[in-house]
């Protein structure tokens, strides 16, 4: 607040109503309700005039060589309570009313920057890269004040409530004292219901010098504060200071570390929250459970056997949390302002297991399109390989594919070194019917066109089916009896990896190892695909074998996706 004595006998005030609030009937708030029910400080003393050095000697100790109103803006290199409370890991917010937008740095009447004491230290502006201060915590006083509060929180009302007055609203009158008390009735028990320990103090008195800013009004109502009690021991701004630090476990900056401190009654912490049960008791990524418990309200983690989860506080005995991607099984953590609560049994993570399925299979023509067999998709994703031998040429290529109801993209092809080979992969999501697909092909004579068609069950994202990251592809440059792709770690262990691969039916394919080995049942000798599914591969060498092939090898791997992941 602002510009008040506190009594009628103090300084100049000789008993003008509009000058001083304690005994005054324009102020009923704070005399009748506030006082009462806390403590109040009845020697205690604001630092300076005017009003700026006194916020800056409350939020750092020093006013850093600031003796006006007037200093520059994000120009103070010293230390405040802002800084160390973001140092300390604990929020903070400045709720300054009337603030045009967060960290504004100027004059917007009836908001004064000179109240206002955030945007005045450069060690918390946003040249700091600090993830605290302007313009994150220098905020707009809110329309409903969140639940829970900051750690602390700094309340500037605007020169129409804070009894300073301005042109809409002037000064030295009964009614801006009528208009700040009404203001605080309506604010302070915001914050007391919420918990909040509340300090409401003057920065000066107008009409006093005493002891620099003259006597002045300090009250501190809430939980574990003595109703109507009053000290009379000597304080300043310094020992607000050195009051807040000492609460919050920090370290007193400059005056305040000889400064008396005002004492302000730490408030006890919530009651550590308990886990009585789960349910389901397993499940897999991307999958809800419920936790009941107590003392859930204001719950900040939940953790499934160390793994971070997404979740909704649903009330004071009840979480949903989903299953994140890449969880173990373990207990199950709830982390509050009042502790951690883990589980005295394992939620058990189950994996979906992916699995491919061989749709269809077969020949296409010489035309520029060709028409597959009848396919029952499995899902919503389906994957088509389409694989071209040209004897002397290069192969066609793959501009376009329809069917199934689903919406066609292309994922990569590759090209052996001789040229004369070429294996695309396309892939649909979306896919809500039965029935055959139709290929485009570039214009050109083909050969020994050859495709493959699969699906994936056990629960393959619908949305991305493949991360894109990992696609994998090699062209063997000369003769050779192996080629391959290496996954590099899998992005989730619910993933596979998913190869396909040009072959003759005679020859062998390294590893057969895959789930459900897939493969297009082509004639003896006949250039066709192998596509292979590998649950759980992440490294080593997926292979070919052509003893008696020369510059003809191609093969294309990709990571399939898990829902949930």
């Amino acid at each position: 607040m602002e510009n008040h004595a506190y009594g009628p006998t103090d300084g100049t005030v000789n008993g003008d109503t509009t000058q001083y609030i304690v005994g005054n009937p324009d102020a009923p708030y704070i005399n009748d309700t506030l006082v009462p029910q806390g403590t109040r400080f009845t020697s205690y003393f604001a630092n300076a005039h005017p009003s700026l050095p006194n916020y800056l000697d409350l939020t750092a100790g020093t006013n850093g060589g600031c003796t006006r109103n007037s200093c520059a803006i994000d120009s103070l290199s010293v230390d405040d309570l802002f800084h160390q409370l973001g140092a300390a890991g604990r929020s903070f917010a400045t709720f300054a009313q009337s603030l045009p937008s967060p960290c504004f740095m100027a004059n917007s009447l009836p908001y004064v920057v000179h109240h206002d004491p955030e945007p005045y230290f450069t060690n918390i502006d946003a040249a700091s890269g600090a993830s605290y201060g302007c313009p994150s915590t220098d905020l707009p006083y809110p329309g409903s004040l969140p639940d829970p509060l900051p750690d602390f929180t700094f309340v500037v009302p605007d020169n129409c409530h804070n009894m300073h007055g301005t042109a809409a609203c002037p000064s030295d009158t009964d009614q801006i004292i009528r208009d700040g008390d009404t203001w605080l009735s309506q604010v302070v028990p915001s914050f007391l219901a919420r918990g909040a320990v509340v300090v409401v103090t003057f920065d000066e008195a107008e009409s006093d010098s005493t002891n620099g800013g003259g006597h002045v009004l300090t009250v501190i109502d809430g939980t574990n504060v003595a109703p109507g009690t009053i000290d009379a021991h000597a304080y300043s701004h310094f020992g607000l200071l050195a009051g807040l630090e000492d609460y919050f476990g920090l370290s007193r900056l400059a005056a305040a570390t000889t400064s008396a401190p005002v004492p302000i009654p730490t408030v006890p912490p919530p009651p550590p929250p308990t886990i009585t049960d789960f349910d389901p008791t397993a499940g897999v990524a991307s999958d809800t459970v419920t936790i009941t418990g107590q003392n859930f309200t204001g719950a900040t983690a939940v953790g499934f056997a160390g793994t971070s989860a997404t979740f909704t506080v649903t009330d004071d005995t009840s979480i949903a949390a989903t299953v994140p991607a890449g969880a173990d099984t373990g207990p199950i953590s709830v982390s509050t302002p009042g502790g951690t609560a883990i589980s005295s049994s394992d939620f058990t993570v189950t994996r979906r297991t992916l699995a491919g399925v061989s749709l269809a299979s077969g020949k296409g023509g010489t035309s520029s399109s060709f028409t597959t067999s009848t396919v029952s998709p499995v899902s919503g994703v389906a994957f088509l390989w389409v694989f071209d031998s040209f004897a002397t040429g290069t192969p066609s290529t793959v501009t376009g594919v329809t069917g199934l109801s689903g919406t066609w993209a292309k994922v990569q092809d590759v090209v052996s070194v001789n040229g004369h080979r070429r294996l695309s992969l396309w892939y649909a999501t979306g896919c809500s019917s039965s029935g055959p697909l139709v290929v485009t092909l570039s214009a050109g004579s083909q050969s020994a066109i050859r495709y493959t068609i699969d699906g994936f069950t056990g629960g393959i994202d619908p949305a991305t089916p493949f991360v894109a990251t990992n696609v994998k592809a090699a062209a063997a440059a000369a003769k050779v009896t192996s080629i391959g792709v290496t996954p590099s770690g899998l992005a989730s262990p619910n993933d596979l990896f998913y190869v396909g691969l040009n072959h003759s039916v005679a020859q062998d394919v390294t590893p057969l190892n895959g789930a459900s080995e897939v493969s297009d049942s082509n004639a003896l000798s006949a250039a066709g695909i192998e596509t292979n599914d590998l649950p759980g591969w992440i490294g080593g060498v997926m292979g070919g074998m052509w003893a008696t092939a020369s510059r003809q090898s191609v093969i294309l791997g990709i990571e399939i996706r898990a829902a949930g992941t």
